[in-house]
């Protein structure tokens, strides 16, 4: 009977599945009559239950009302007296025995060591199936399918396919539970469930083991686009840095498969995941739900530098448009050139991944401080002079952590003399410049300290977003940081700080090698943008000599 109430169940949940297939009555004009069919089960149990179902024989005889009983069982299947109180005295001892069981406490109950092992076993059981998401997916197993990127109508399909698997496993049950036995049943399924889920971590290691030369596919997806709005379409700089430290560890053939929807409002991010190596591309579908208002940022990406990088599985209406589009003659170019920077990383002892990536778009910083980029132009001589630019989009890895455990985190750059054989990636000499995740600023000179020189400069950048434009000045004998915040979005600065320090020139008078860095908590990521290392001569000072000749030869003509 407990195989057939499962059975029941499974059935009528398949069938409620099915019709709420968008094939039937699984859309938005025609889901009201899914609600209708299913009424129509629920009045015929009403009307039966109204003219044919009686109360059980025992429930009258706790009432004692035993001719209503002797009712109740001739009417459920005919019997002569003698079978009728035979029944009854049935269920006076289970009556009896039930009585008994009660007067047992929970005590007693657990002492008992055969039924505390069955009592244990069957709390166990309740507790793994509740766990196990039977009831999620069966209740918002379509939600969750489309949340992962199936389309409505695939997502539905899936959902019902679901239902139909737990239908047949029933009847595999029943049909082999006797034969096989409960526990060899009880620990197939437990261990098929611990082996379903597959981390993406332990996915892509097990790629790298057992298929060296295989191309991996990650897919890159966003929630029902029906439920979101223009900006939660875009793919965060959060959402980058869980893709970046998975492509950190994979050193094979990778394909990024990306939503058109999302690929058009997340195209920096897009272009800074394909920027690491040549051998990473972009796979961009679209189904009928893509809707699509502005194509420029899909037009760039197209004619850009990684177009040949890029497949298209397009709907056929966004195929037709696709090919209508001019390509873009315009195309910007990063600031960064990654072969100007020397990438240092240093062995990592955290769980988390740290370290940096370098992009053709930037740098990011991963984790805990464990890398730095190094420079390498050649230091200029004094009075020349050096500038450092970057645009810097610091993200937290929790929304709930406190701002305050990470004022000691931010960007930071080294100004040193030498650049000798470093062990670690903290750094305690020379000049550091501080960009915290806050807005806190400092310039802090860590050499030979002179009482005629201010050792450190501080300030403090007001800006309500952590994302900010960073610009460095050092003129030999002065540090000039000037730091202002913009809209993450590559928009006009705003409210600049400006803050110097005063330095020594050094014994060579060359200017001092450039090493940036992150520094601070691994609870803080950072994205790098736009960072360059320019010089320029100080031609005014030339022009000044050059006027002062002039007047002294004058004078003596």
């Amino acid at each position: 009977m407990g195989t057939l109430t499962g059975l029941s169940t499974n059935i009528g949940a398949l069938l409620a599945l099915m019709i709420g297939l968008p094939q039937i009555f699984g859309t938005n004009n025609l889901w009201p009559y899914g609600y209708y069919v299913e009424m129509i089960p629920c009045l015929m149990l009403v009307c039966y239950a109204i003219f044919f179902l009686h109360e059980s024989p025992f429930y009258y005889l706790k009432r004692m009302d035993e001719n209503a009983a002797k009712k109740v069982i001739q009417f459920y299947g005919p019997k002569n007296d003698c079978q009728i109180n035979e029944q009854i005295e049935n269920f006076k001892i289970q009556q009896r025995n039930e009585s008994e069981v009660k007067e047992i406490n929970w005590m007693k109950l657990c002492h008992d060591r055969a039924t505390g092992k069955a009592l244990f076993l069957s709390v166990l059981l309740n507790c793994t199936v509740s766990f196990s998401g039977i009831m999620a997916m069966t209740f918002f197993g379509t939600a969750l399918l489309s949340s992962a990127g199936f389309t409505t109508t695939d997502a539905s399909l899936a959902n019902c396919f679901a239902g139909l698997a737990g239908t047949i496993g029933i009847l595999i049950q029943a049909i082999t539970i006797d034969k096989i036995g409960r526990r060899f049943l009880l620990l197939g399924s437990l261990i098929s469930l611990t082996m379903i889920p597959v981390d993406a971590i332990e996915f892509i290691d097990s790629a790298k083991e057992y298929f060296p030369d295989a191309t991996l596919s990650i897919g890159w997806t966003k929630n029902n686009l029906s439920e979101l709005t223009i900006p939660q379409m875009n793919i965060g700089w959060r959402e980058l840095f869980h893709v970046l430290a998975l492509v950190k560890e994979i050193d094979q053939p990778l394909v990024l498969t990306i939503r058109l929807s999302t690929a058009a409002y997340s195209i920096k991010q897009v272009e800074f995941i394909l920027g690491i190596r040549p051998t990473i591309s972009a796979l961009i579908w679209s189904d009928e739900m893509d809707s699509i208002k502005d194509w420029y940022e899909i037009i760039n990406l197209r004619s850009g530098v990684y177009s040949k990088r890029l497949v298209f599985d397009l709907h056929a209406k966004h195929r037709n448009i696709l090919k209508m589009l001019p390509y873009s003659i315009v195309m910007s170019e990063s600031e960064f050139n990654r072969s100007h920077w020397n990438l240092i990383e240093f062995p990592s002892v955290f769980a988390q991944s740290s370290g940096a990536i370098v992009s053709d778009e930037g740098v990011a910083f991963l984790g805990w401080p464990t890398a730095f980029l190094i420079s390498l132009m050649q230091p200029l001589v004094f009075p020349d002079i050096q500038r450092i630019t970057a645009k810097l989009i610091f993200v937290k890895k929790k929304q709930n952590i406190n701002d305050d455990w990470l004022k000691h985190s931010g960007f930071v750059i080294y100004l040193l003399e030498k650049v000798l054989d470093l062990q670690s990636p903290e750094i305690t000499t020379g000049i550091k410049i501080f960009i915290g995740y806050n807005g806190r600023l400092s310039i802090e000179n860590r050499g030979k300290q002179h009482n005629y020189y201010n050792m450190k400069a501080a300030g403090q950048a007001r800006h309500d977003q952590n994302c900010y434009d960073v610009e460095l000045i050092d003129r030999g004998w002065q540090v000039e940081l000037t730091v202002g915040g913009n809209n993450c979005q590559d928009g006009m600065l705003k409210n600049p700080t400006k803050i110097t320090l005063e330095i020594s020139l050094t014994k060579t008078r060359q200017l001092r090698n450039v090493i940036v860095s992150k520094t601070g908590d691994g609870n803080l990521d950072l994205i790098v943008r736009d960072l360059k290392h320019s010089s320029s001569n100080r031609p005014q000072l030339y022009l000044y000599c050059l006027f002062a000749m002039f007047s002294i030869a004058r004078t003596f003509t």
